[in-house]
């Protein structure tokens, strides 16, 4: 199972978000893809009205490359990222995780081996109504794959940006 962490603030309040799959390809994709489905969410919960700020490490993997960078462009609210060094576990998002897996381990560690978490479904299942304060939300694999063959095509067009790993405050 793999998680995409993200802590949204705004005026009106925070709110925490744990995106799990059973896709483990950590990819530009998989991240435009879990990111597509909190700000789905967040329409519902906390609207976004003139401006979405992204602060996250700079791993260059899934968030400091063309390929958000293209997919920015695209949007229809000023939008903006802020990277951070990248490893060093120390954002909002970060604990989020932390609370996640810690909770997964402690149900894992009190349940039988049938009922124990071992996938995105039984993740959610488990622990959706045991966390207050964080919205687990479930993707499919089967999506992010047809997402990320998409998403690969119409990437190839783009450039690369010179100088965008070094970047982060």
């Amino acid at each position: 199972v793999s998680i995409f962490t993200c802590v949204a603030t705004s005026k009106l309040g925070k709110l925490s978000f744990g995106v799990v799959s059973d896709d483990i390809c950590h990819d530009s994709a998989h991240a435009v893809f879990a990111l597509n489905v909190i700000e789905e969410k967040l329409e519902e919960l906390l609207p976004i009205s003139s401006e979405l700020v992204y602060v996250s490490d700079g791993a260059p993997s899934h968030f400091k490359n063309r390929h958000q960078m293209y997919e920015f462009k695209k949007k229809t609210v000023a939008t903006k990222w802020i990277y951070t060094a990248s490893g060093h576990g120390k954002s909002a998002c970060d604990g989020v995780g932390g609370v996640l897996k810690h909770h997964a381990s402690i149900y894992n560690l009190s349940t039988t081996e049938s009922n124990s978490i071992t996938n995105a479904q039984t993740f959610v299942e488990a622990l959706s109504q045991k966390i207050k304060g964080i919205t687990i939300l479930s993707i499919c694999q089967k999506e992010i794959t047809r997402f990320r063959k998409s998403k690969k095509k119409e990437w190839e067009k783009e450039s690369l940006l010179k100088g965008i790993r070094s970047s982060h405050v």
